[in-house]
């Protein structure tokens, strides 16, 4: 074999041996990516939809969200959750997904917002009710509202996990511009992909698909004397949670104006 042909098979080998390693690198940097998440310097939008299986006009909203969910255009300013009330359940259909802690949080609303009752479907964006979401281009207001500053930073990191717990260690923390007294940072689990048949109600007969369903939401004192805090979050998943459908959503709000100074949403599985 000659001196050139040892040369290039030397030189082969090393971009073959090169290549896997980087191979390695990278694949390590995207498992590690989808392990953890933090906020950008772009506002995002937190849209809550309040909705009901046993409500006949609340399918088109809930097909709604699920579609702006999914638009890659907004993707990171889109945080949709989706909550399930518990007021409908007498006319004879149970929400299997309903829960009366969101109807305390949709009365809430309400009473910030001085409106003169609750509904269904109804979608709040940052806080505030938002009945133009049939009529608006959201895609467009969300991407005007991400050109304001967020009050404060999330950061998110799957710090361990087993099949049956996963444990988050997040952080928030206050900016400058955000007001520190009455502030919570909250951690809700939801699920996508969820279908159910309806045997009585308003939608009896109709199989209805829901994205976004909030499963547990569970609220964090921002102390006013600090701006930034730390906890550890241990989500237990239940076994008719479908592990691969959960997601995670982190978001910081005012409690008295309701204003949302920043959220963000990522898997809550990942493939570490």
């Amino acid at each position: 074999m000659s001196y050139f042909s040892n040369n290039f098979f030397r030189s082969v080998r090393f971009i073959l041996v090169a290549s896997f390693f980087a191979l390695i690198f990278f694949s390590q940097l995207a498992t590690a990516a989808q392990c953890e998440k933090r906020s950008s310097n772009d506002r995002a939008s937190l849209v809550e939809l309040y909705t009901s299986e046993g409500c006949s006009s609340c399918p088109p909203a809930d097909k709604w969200l699920s579609k702006m969910g999914n638009k890659q255009d907004i993707d990171s300013l889109f945080i949709p959750l989706s909550f399930h009330v518990d007021y409908w359940n007498y006319i004879g259909w149970i929400d299997p997904y309903s829960q009366s802690g969101f109807t305390s949080r949709q009365k809430d609303i309400a009473r910030r917002g001085r409106l003169s009752t609750i509904y269904t479907p109804q979608v709040v964006l940052n806080g505030k009710d938002y009945r133009a979401w049939r009529r608006q281009n959201t895609p467009v207001l969300v991407r005007a509202i991400s050109e304001n500053p967020p009050n404060a930073d999330i950061h998110v990191k799957i710090a361990n996990k087993n099949s049956s717990r996963v444990q988050l260690a997040i952080t928030g923390k206050l900016r400058s511009t955000a007001k520190r007294s009455n502030v919570r940072m909250y951690v809700a689990v939801y699920e996508n992909n969820l279908s159910n048949s309806v045997s009585s109600g308003e939608n009896r007969g109709r199989r209805l698909n829901h994205d976004y369903v909030v499963r547990q939401i569970k609220p964090y004192i921002m102390p006013s004397s600090q701006d930034k805090v730390s906890i550890k979050h241990t989500v237990k998943i239940e076994p008719d949670w479908k592990r691969d459908d959960l997601g995670v959503a982190v978001f910081v709000q005012h409690q008295r104006t309701g204003k949302v100074y920043q959220a963000l949403s990522m898997p809550l599985i990942c493939n570490s």
